[in-house]
């Protein structure tokens, strides 16, 4: 699946490898968003501690 999103890409292999990190950059960055906003809407106790 990797090897097949890679060699659609355009471009030399630098440009596909730079475009595959900051895909995959971006996708981290929004998966941590996701988190972020699942932890504080859906799991946070209200601010007690024990």
């Amino acid at each position: 699946m990797i090897r097949r999103i890679y060699q659609s890409l355009p471009g030399p292999s630098p440009v596909r490898i730079l475009a595959m990190t900051l895909i995959a950059l971006l996708l981290l960055a929004v998966l941590l968003v996701f988190y972020e906003w699942l932890g504080t809407t859906l799991l946070d106790s209200g601010g007690s501690i024990g």
